[in-house]
């Protein structure tokens, strides 16, 4: 499976217990297949890559035993490790609550979460939008629009701008 974003894509190719990881520039030939990530673990339910300026954001969803696992990788352009975070599906202190529905803008990745929008730094500083919760769920998904986010629900779409 592969992502494409504005300027470069990232993906892996997974069998058994052998995964590739590898990276491509749109405006050029060839792959970089030396990126080096940790092993994906378990059983990989769900995945989904976010481009920024830079870099990417990818992320997985697993399970291993009886626990599932959302993993963060951060990833810049020339496919080096930035940073990485895992939590379990479900851990009230975790900070990855989804891997869907997420929007990356600048150095920073956008989160829906039932508490609220979340924003993570590349250097993994983390906050939370005040007053988002009323709009957005885990179910959410994010984008970005001129005036600041746009949140898609089933049944409603808000813009979200910062003032």
């Amino acid at each position: 499976m592969f992502w494409v974003g504005e300027e470069y894509g990232f993906g892996i190719q997974k069998a058994s217990n052998f995964v590739l990881f590898f990276m491509f520039d749109c405006q050029s030939k060839g792959i970089n297949d030396t990126i080096k990530l940790p092993p994906i673990t378990g059983k990989l339910l769900d995945a989904k890559c976010y481009f920024a300026h830079g870099h990417c954001w990818f992320m997985t969803h697993t399970k291993e035993g009886s626990g599932e696992f959302y993993k963060a990788f951060i990833i810049d352009r020339k496919g080096n490790l930035v940073h990485q975070v895992a939590n379990q599906v479900g851990d009230q202190n975790g900070c990855l609550k989804t891997i869907r529905g997420c929007c990356a803008a600048g150095a920073h990745l956008f989160m829906p979460t039932d508490d609220g929008v979340l924003r993570l730094d590349t250097n993994w500083g983390i906050s939370t939008f005040k007053g988002t919760e009323s709009v957005v769920s885990v179910e959410s998904a994010i984008f970005t629009s001129k005036a600041g986010l746009t949140i898609v629900n089933p049944k409603q779409i808000w813009e979200l701008t910062i003032k």
